[in-house]
């Protein structure tokens, strides 16, 4: 039974937690940056198929 109450517990505690660091990632506009960087990953994983890759990369190259 002990167990269960630290269990328990424990899982309050993390649950406590995670509101502050939502807010924090909210007010940081972390969902822009991730946007931001996906697009600029996407443009250079294009440019280095581009270079290194016989026929841009092919059909891979397509997916994104």
């Amino acid at each position: 039974m002990k167990l269960f109450g630290a269990a328990l517990l424990s899982v309050w505690a993390l649950t406590a937690q995670a509101d502050p660091v939502d807010d924090l990632l909210e007010t940081l506009g972390s969902d822009a940056l991730i946007d931001v960087l996906r697009e600029e990953f996407l443009d250079y994983g294009h440019t280095v198929g581009e270079a290194m890759l016989p026929d841009a990369g092919g059909a891979a190259g397509a997916i994104f």
